[in-house]
């Protein structure tokens, strides 16, 4: 495999569930809310985490097909948008039927981009105005950056790691 390929694959997983160095990863983090924090929006920006979590399922899952792989709309129920609506119900079997797609999404995210000719990191993607190569690594930090969002949002109660 690819070495370019294979540190994403590493950066990837470290930040979504692995030990990563800058705090706990997205996953076990987000699993670790309780439901009330997960549902506000009293936060500094109006974000909530169930919000972030569907952005973030949304970028993982659109990739599928900038990576070459099929687009999987099973995979995305949602509204097709950077910050999808939140859905009606916010309860916590809606909770964890999305914590199970965000997982499913990022398999596949895994698996789409470990089967990537290492030639498409150089294909550009005009619409964003950046090659693979630079929205893979963008996508490899994503994680970090929406845990470091969560935790500064100013919700109340949120656990320390």
């Amino acid at each position: 495999m690819d070495k370019a390929i294979t540190t994403l694959l590493r950066i990837t997983k470290t930040e979504w569930d692995g030990k990563s160095l800058m705090g706990k990863p997205f996953l076990p983090y987000v699993k670790n809310l309780p439901l009330d924090a997960v549902r506000s929006t009293s936060s500094y920006e109006g974000y909530s985490v169930w919000g972030i979590a569907l952005h973030v399922l949304y970028h993982k899952w659109a990739m599928l097909a900038v990576m070459g792989g099929a687009p999987r709309p099973e995979l995305y129920p949602f509204e097709q948008a950077d910050w999808p609506a939140l859905p009606a119900k916010q309860d916590d079997k809606a909770w964890k039927e999305l914590l199970a797609l965000l997982e499913k999404v990022h398999a596949a995210y895994l698996e789409t981009l470990s089967a990537m000719p290492a030639a498409k990191l150089d294909e550009t993607i005009a619409a964003w105005q950046c090659s693979v190569a630079e929205a893979l690594e963008t996508m490899s930090h994503h994680d970090l950056y929406h845990v470091v969002q969560i935790r500064n949002m100013g919700l109340k109660n949120l656990p320390r790691d």
